[in-house]
């Protein structure tokens, strides 16, 4: 006789809670990571801009972007 090769209904439970629970830190970190992008966007458009207007050089803070303090956690 073969034995069930799954573990027990409450261990899956289990499992399944953990795998969700990542997936909830995937997404989170997935949504900050784009809203990062979307920012560096716009602040590559905005230094272009102002380089090609002459309105600004780049100065050492400028150069550091809006990430340099930004801080992840999940």
């Amino acid at each position: 006789m073969m034995e069930n090769p799954y573990p027990p209904k409450k261990e899956q439970k289990i499992i399944v809670s953990y795998i969700q629970a990542q997936f909830i830190k995937i997404d989170k970190a997935i949504a900050i990571q784009e809203q990062m992008i979307e920012k560096l966007k716009e602040y590559k458009a905005t230094l272009i801009n102002s380089a090609v207007t002459g309105k600004s050089r780049c100065h050492k803070q400028e150069k550091q972007g809006p990430w340099h303090d930004r801080e992840i956690s999940l």
